[in-house]
């Protein structure tokens, strides 16, 4: 998938930022022959405008699922209007708030290609539960780092949160939490978002009473600053920095727990393989003490979905950590692309608890991005192109809601403390008790059944029962869940809010009629 999302958290926020800066800066050659957007006429913008409308139904996949194409061609009419009252970077920042109507962050228009000359405050913040705090800030500002800022140019903080969500594409609003620190730090786009002029400052009241003025710069100035989330690239009480890998394990031996951190499912430059990362973490399984398995997910994004399923196999497989109270998957507002997929996957499939927030997008994503570039402007925007469902058809979730939440709040950023890892140790699982009776009742439910186009096995091993499917070709979607006589007719899963349903036949024997998934009830084909 998107190999530059890595994350803002790391896509997107620290290391990440960095990739990013990387892939929109230097990776970008500037345009050739490109006139400043000043002297792009009306006609030559109307021309830009169809292009990329053409462009975007031809490439974004399920399309009309994800936006009206009656508002899209009503803000593409409206655009083309008000072109004489608008200015060139104005006209490129309203393309940004048409690609908003696609709700994902692979449709947009990169921020500091030259044509735009975008600037940025030279400060890293962070929205956590409590506010946004400046982590960072260059020399100049270092002053006000740790700060809580209450106001942008006057204008309350949640005030600004919902103007920017208007041009910061995402698949929620929790990826648009995310993406937030980054975009209203732009001088471009915190102009338009604002309907403000341009300038060269800007004033920010902090939660002292006291006001900064602060002046834009350059993105090398940004790219400089740094800012330590929690356990990402390191667990806090370990020293090791696995500063450029993009899968990591430590064992902590004091918990008897194995850490596993992915950012990205693709080989590392250098080191072993994600092949043989995928062996290490088994050895370490079978020969260490592990009380718990924790797969952070935190901060990850693109690679290649394909590579998956060694390890989602191997961890499905292996009775010893495949636990309730013993699996556990942390989740954040950045989790997106590749390593929501295995997210997703991991939910499914094992008996996992989810821990952290929301993710930054749902089970069925679209992903894999093309670049264009508008005729006449020569502004590079990207679109994503493959959709890649790792859930039913009929699962339009936007996000992945984990079973235990988590807030993030500055102090723990501070003392450098990671509640996700803490709500882990702190768990406490209750087992499932089966009356034998109910059992009895609804083992006669085995068989195969056509359930919303997939195929569902349930099936009996070891004295319990089991519910699978396996996936198609070009989906990453399957599952495979122990099924729990919860009350009369519902039988619960290893999926939190998932359950099969049954009613009583005229023979007396339980028959399958569907299953709940998420609030989506699914009926037995015909």
């Amino acid at each position: 998938m998107r190999l530059f999302m890595l994350s803002i958290l790391n896509k997107r926020y620290n290391t990440f930022f960095l990739f990013f800066f990387l892939c929109f800066v230097s990776g970008l050659a500037p345009c050739v022959n490109a006139q400043p957007l000043e002297q792009i006429t009306d006609e030559q913008w109307r021309t830009d405008i169809d292009f990329l409308y053409e462009q975007l139904l031809k490439t974004v996949p399920d399309i009309e699922d994800r936006l009206s194409e009656e508002e899209l061609q009503a803000k593409v009419t409206a655009l083309k209007l008000n072109l004489p009252t608008l200015d060139g970077v104005q006209t490129a920042l309203a393309l940004q708030e048409i690609l908003s109507l696609v709700k994902d962050d692979g449709c947009d228009i990169y921020p500091f290609q030259e044509v735009l000359g975008s600037k940025i405050l030279p400060l890293k913040t962070y929205l956590f539960a409590d506010g946004l705090y400046i982590c960072d800030a260059s020399e100049k500002y270092s002053n006000l780092i740790g700060q809580k800022i209450e106001t942008i140019n006057k204008v309350p903080v949640a005030n600004v949160l919902q103007a920017m969500k208007a041009f910061s594409p995402a698949d929620n609003h929790y990826f648009q939490t995310y993406l937030f620190p980054f975009y209203w730090q732009i001088d471009t786009w915190l102009a338009a978002a604002m309907k403000t002029p341009m300038a060269e400052e800007i004033t920010l009241g902090v939660a002292s009473g006291q006001e900064a003025v602060v002046v834009y710069e350059e993105v090398s100035a940004y790219i400089k600053l740094h800012r330590q989330l929690a356990s990402h690239r390191q667990l806090n009480s370990v020293s090791i920095r696995h500063e450029s890998e993009n899968y990591w394990v430590e064992y902590l031996v004091e918990k008897q727990t194995l850490f596993v951190q992915f950012l990205a499912i693709t080989d590392n430059k250098e080191g072993v393989s994600f092949k043989q990362f995928v062996e290490e973490v088994e050895t370490a399984i079978k020969t260490l003490e592990v009380s718990r398995l924790v797969i952070d997910n935190r901060y990850g994004g693109g690679g290649n979905g394909f590579k998956l399923k060694p390890f989602t196999d191997m961890i499905a497989e292996n009775e010893g950590v495949n636990q309730r109270g013993k699996l556990f998957v942390l989740t954040s507002r950045a989790t997106r692309g590749t390593v929501l997929e295995l997210t997703s996957i991991l939910e499914l499939n094992t008996k996992a608890i989810l821990i952290g927030e929301p993710t930054g997008e749902g089970p069925n994503m679209v992903g894999d991005t093309k670049v264009i570039e508008l005729p006449n402007s020569r502004l590079r925007i990207s679109l994503t192109n493959k959709f890649w469902p790792t859930s039913w058809d009929a699962d339009n979730r936007s996000t992945i809601v984990p079973e235990v939440k988590v807030d993030y709040l500055f102090k723990a950023y501070q003392a450098q403390d990671d509640p996700w890892v803490n709500a882990v140790l702190e768990y406490e699982h209750i087992p499932i008790i089966i009356e034998k009776t109910q059992y009895n009742l609804v083992k006669h439910l085995t068989g195969k059944y056509s359930i919303a186009g997939e195929t569902i096995d349930v099936f009996e091993k070891n004295g319990q029962l089991f519910a699978t499917s396996k996936r198609r070709m070009k989906s990453f979607f399957e599952f495979n869940t122990q099924l729990y006589p919860q009350e009369d007719g519902v039988l619960s899963t290893d999926i939190e809010n998932v359950s099969v349903l049954y009613k009583i036949g005229a023979n007396g024997k339980p028959e399958l009629s569907g299953i709940n998934w998420k609030g989506i009830d699914l009926q037995i084909n015909s």
